[in-house]
């Protein structure tokens, strides 16, 4: 049994770091990740409008990858599945629209080994699908009925920079 822990700092850049781990074999694994969505600079351009802000907002997903050379490195192929829950604020309003969307994706990468270390470049794409949304009023506040809640599904593609340590 191989296995790994990762962290992708290019997320900073995109819809959020991540933090990771891989179990497996030597072509087959599964993978568990989660993802700080409200700290991604391209998370913060494409979902928010002049005034919103985001509260904490987060993903976890799991996935399954095959490797084409043996000991989990070089090509990779893989499945996965995306659970993102958004909380954007309001504050003038004093209003939270909370979301929660289902994220199926296929990706590809490459996972370049360096002794324990390796660095493991991957696109994904698939789609992001909304299961629930709704306005809140946090305390204090008492707009949320002046609003309505809008169903952001669309196709979803990314990229990772993963740096990782393997055991």
């Amino acid at each position: 049994m191989l296995g790994s822990a990762f962290v992708d700092p290019a997320g900073f850049l995109l819809f959020g770091p991540r933090v990771g781990a891989e179990l497996g074999g030597e072509r087959w694994t599964m993978g568990a990740s989660a993802r700080v969505f409200h700290w991604g600079l391209l998370s913060r351009a494409l979902f928010l409008e002049e005034e919103w802000s985001f509260a904490f907002s987060y993903g976890v997903a799991l996935r399954g990858r095959y490797y084409l050379q043996p000991a989990q490195r070089g090509l990779h192929l893989g499945v996965a599945a995306e659970l993102l829950r958004t909380n954007v604020e309001h504050p003038a309003e004093r209003t939270v629209a909370r979301s929660f969307y289902g994220v199926p994706h296929i990706e590809a990468g490459y996972r370049l080994p360096f002794s324990s270390f390796y660095v493991d470049g991957s696109v994904s794409a698939g789609y992001a699908f909304l299961f629930a949304a709704r306005i809140d009023d946090p305390p204090g506040g008492s707009s949320a009925q002046l609003y309505e809640a809008v169903d952001e599904s669309n196709v979803y593609a990314a990229a990772a920079l993963d740096l990782g340590l393997r055991f």
